[in-house]
């Protein structure tokens, strides 16, 4: 079974709190990142394999998961731009003109 990744403590402080994804050294296992969950207002927690994850909370997630944490961070705030219309379905900014 995968490891579960563990939020980080409340109570410590910005200073304590690293980067949003900069790697933490672990004497055994895979190599961990601290991730603050940043979601676009569609949502306020993603799930991945059965775990949820909080907006506004950090996590030590194993370097293998990284890329699905930032992709679907990514992609909740795109989803908020075109529900505002700010962007179209298609990924290209409103107002943006198309060459052929």
């Amino acid at each position: 079974m995968a490891e579960r990744p563990t939020p980080v403590p409340r109570g410590t402080t910005p200073a304590q709190q690293a980067a949003p994804t900069e790697p933490v050294e672990k004497a055994k296992g895979p190599l961990m990142h601290r991730v603050t969950v940043d979601l676009g207002t569609s949502t306020d927690h993603m799930k991945i394999n059965d775990v949820e994850y909080w907006h506004g909370q950090t996590y030590m997630v194993p370097d293998h998961m990284l890329a699905s944490f930032n992709e679907i961070m990514f992609n909740t705030k795109m989803h908020e731009e075109v529900v505002k219309g700010l962007r179209s379905p298609t990924g290209s900014s409103k107002g943006a003109t198309r060459r052929i």
